[in-house]
């Protein structure tokens, strides 16, 4: 998780051509609710039973967040003005308290930008070794699956690689 500045008497700009009408404890408080909702993908894996485990459990991590921000929202809506104010803090806080209390615990998805389209590992750009694990120039390859491709020993050779114009 992002550490969060502590709130200000300023209020953000909220709408493109109007001055903000939220106070920094809505934005704040609208903050927490994002982050509590945000649930990562987890990450592909071999094992099928594995990864339905995984998605099972982002399932239960949004369902256990989700109720902590519905029971939030209902109690900000019974609240009048004077009195949501006052109690807005704290019910950031109790947001904040819940989403640390169900914390991802599933490798999480990585971008497909910083790890290979084959063997799904993070790029490495100083294992720059035959085998080793860094970018093979601009494809979406390391360089260890690209060393691993013998295009030349099957007739219709089509791996990933070939495929998509890496060679």
């Amino acid at each position: 998780m992002t550490e969060r500045p502590e709130p200000t008497d300023t209020a953000a700009k909220d709408s493109p051509r109007a001055a903000s009408t939220l106070t920094s404890d809505v934005l704040d408080f609208l903050t927490a609710v994002r982050d509590a909702l945000d649930v990562p993908r987890p990450a592909r894996c071999a094992d099928f039973a594995e990864l339905v485990q995984r998605r099972h459990r982002r399932e239960e991590l949004i369902a256990d967040r989700a109720t902590t921000v519905r029971i939030a929202a209902n109690v900000a809506l019974g609240l009048s003005p004077r009195n949501l104010q006052a109690h807005l803090v704290a019910l950031t806080q109790t947001i904040r308290d819940s989403t640390a209390a169900f914390p991802v615990d599933y490798e999480v998805q990585q971008d497909p930008g910083l790890a290979c389209a084959v063997c799904r590992k993070l790029f490495d750009p100083a294992d720059t070794r035959f085998d080793g694990h860094a970018r093979q120039g601009d494809t979406p390859f390391c360089r260890s699956c690209t060393g691993r491709c013998h295009d030349t020993e099957i007739a219709d050779h089509r791996c990933p690689i070939c495929a998509g114009g890496a060679r």
